[in-house]
C-alpha cells in the first residue's frame, strides 16, 4: 500500500513538473522571449528574397530582386506611408508580399493587412505569400516541382 502511494506521489510530482515546463514554454512562445529569427531580418530583406521561389516570365525561379525593388523596400522601411506610381507587371506586389513574409517570419507578433481592388486580387496576393512561404528551404535539387503561385 505504501509503495503504491509513493508511486502515485512520484507520478503527481512528475505531472506537475511537466505542466510547469509546458506553461513556461507557452509563456516564452507567446511573448516572443528567446525568439531567434531563422531567416535574414527585414533590414536584410535583399538576402531573404532569394530564399523563395516566384513565378516570373512563365517560369518558376528564385526571387532575385532588381535594384528598383530594393529601393521600394527601403522606402517602405523608412516611411510610414509609401505611394507607388508604377505600371503593371513590374513586380511590386511580389516584392511587397516577400517583404511582409520576411517580417512575419522574423518578428514575433507581426501582422499585416493587404488590400487590393477586388477580393479575387487580394486572394491572389495571399496565394503568392503562401507559395513563397512554402518554397523556403527548397532547392532545385530537393524540390522537383517548386510552388506555383497563381
Amino acid at each position: 500500500m505504501q509503495g503504491r502511494l509513493q508511486s502515485r506521489l512520484s507520478q503527481l510530482e512528475k505531472f506537475h513538473q511537466e505542466r510547469a515546463e509546458l506553461e513556461e514554454k507557452r509563456r516564452t512562445q507567446s511573448t516572443g522571449e528567446l525568439f531567434v529569427a531563422g531567416f535574414p531580418t527585414e533590414d536584410r530583406w535583399a538576402e531573404f528574397a532569394p530564399l523563395t521561389w516566384i513565378k516570373s516570365g512563365g517560369t518558376i525561379k528564385r526571387f532575385k530582386p532588381y535594384e528598383i525593388q530594393k529601393q521600394l523596400i527601403d522606402s517602405i522601411r523608412q516611411n510610414q506611408y509609401t505611394i507607388v506610381l508604377k505600371s503593371r507587371q513590374v513586380g511590386a506586389s511580389e516584392t511587397v508580399c516577400s517583404y511582409l513574409l520576411c517580417r512575419a517570419l522574423t518578428e514575433p507578433g507581426f501582422s499585416a493587412v493587404v488590400f487590393s481592388k477586388t477580393a479575387a486580387d487580394a486572394q491572389s496576393l495571399g496565394k503568392r505569400i503562401r507559395a513563397q512561404a512554402a518554397s523556403l528551404g527548397t532547392s532545385p535539387r530537393t524540390r522537383t516541382n517548386p510552388p506555383r503561385p497563381d
